[in-house]
C-alpha cells in the first residue's frame, strides 16, 4: 500500500506561523507535525509514502530524509514554486503513482486501522472510496452527503443544509482517475470528487471518530492538547523521529 501525503500548500490560514516554514513543519510540543503524522501512519502498518512537496518543501526534505528515522521508504514529488493544488499534484506525481493509492492531506491527524480501510477499498472495487465523518460542522464546515454508503453530494467550502458529513483526510483511489486531469493546471480534489458523485461511483467509509488537523489556528491548539495528554514520545515513532 502506497500512502500519498499532499504538504505542498501555502496554509495561508495560519498566518505568520508559516511565515518561515510550511505547514508539516509546525512545531507541535518541540516537534514538526510531520513527525507526528509519519509516526502514524508507520504504527497503522504503512512502509511507503510519497511526500507531494511545495512551498519551501526542501525543508521537509531534509528533516524527513529517506524515511527510515521513521522505519519508512519516503519518496517525493516536488511542485516547485508552481503550486498545483491537491489534484494538479497528485497530477505532478503521476510517473511515481501505483496502480492504487491513498492520499492523506498533509495537515491530516488521525489514528484508524488504515490497512482494514484499504482492505475494503479493494473488495469494493470502485475507483475511489472517501472515510467520512458524520460531522454536523463540529470539526469544520461538512461538505458532502452520504446515503446508503454513497457520497451523493460533496461541495468543498460551501454551506449546504443536507451536510452533515465531513471529508475525513483519508481517500482511497485508483491512479487512472487522474487521466482526465490536464498536466500543470492548479486543480481541487473536488473535481474529481464530483465527478465520481454524478456517476455514482464514489464509496463512502463511515468512521465514528475525530480527527486533528493543523490548517487552522484552533486545529493546531486542539492537536497540542492531544500531544499533551498522550505525550510526544509516545506519539513518535522513535528517537529519531524527533527534531534534533
Amino acid at each position: 500500500m502506497q500512502v500519498v501525503v499532499l504538504a505542498g500548500g501555502l496554509a495561508t490560514r495560519l498566518g505568520s506561523l508559516t511565515d518561515r516554514s510550511p505547514k508539516s513543519m509546525v512545531e507541535i510540543e518541540g516537534h514538526p507535525f510531520i513527525a507526528y503524522q509519519l509516526s502514524m501512519l508507520k504504527r497503522f502498518g504503512v512502509n511507503k509514502v510519497l511526500l507531494c512537496v511545495g512551498h519551501m518543501g526542501n525543508q521537509v526534505q531534509d528533516f524527513v530524509g529517506d524515511g527510515s528515522r521513521f522505519g519508512l521508504e519516503v519518496s517525493y514529488s516536488d511542485e516547485g514554486l508552481h503550486l498545483l493544488g491537491t489534484a494538479g499534484a497528485l497530477k505532478n506525481a503521476e510517473p511515481h503513482l501505483e496502480s492504487e493509492f491513498a492520499v492523506v492531506y498533509g495537515d491530516s491527524y488521525f489514528t484508524l486501522p488504515i490497512g482494514t480501510i484499504w482492505d475494503k477499498f479493494l473488495a469494493s472495487k470502485s475507483p475511489a472510496m472517501m472515510v467520512v465523518l458524520k460531522n454536523k460542522d463540529r470539526y469544520g464546515r461538512s461538505n458532502c452527503e452520504v446515503n446508503s454508503g454513497l457520497v451523493t453530494k460533496y461541495a468543498k467550502g460551501s454551506k449546504t443544509e443536507s451536510f452533515e458529513y465531513i471529508d475525513f483526510g483519508l481517500v482511497c483511489m485508483k491512479r487512472s482517475l487522474l487521466a482526465s486531469i490536464r498536466g500543470g493546471i492548479k486543480t481541487d480534489m473536488s473535481v474529481i470528487f464530483s465527478s465520481l458523485v454524478g456517476k455514482k461511483k464514489l464509496v463512502a467509509h463511515e468512521v465514528f471518530q475525530r480527527f486533528y488537523e493543523v490548517g487552522s489556528v484552533q486545529g493546531i491548539a486542539d492537536f497540542a492538547e492531544y500531544v499533551k495528554a498522550a505525550g510526544p514520545d509516545g506519539l513518535l515513532w522513535s528517537s529519531e523521529a524527533r527534531l534534533e
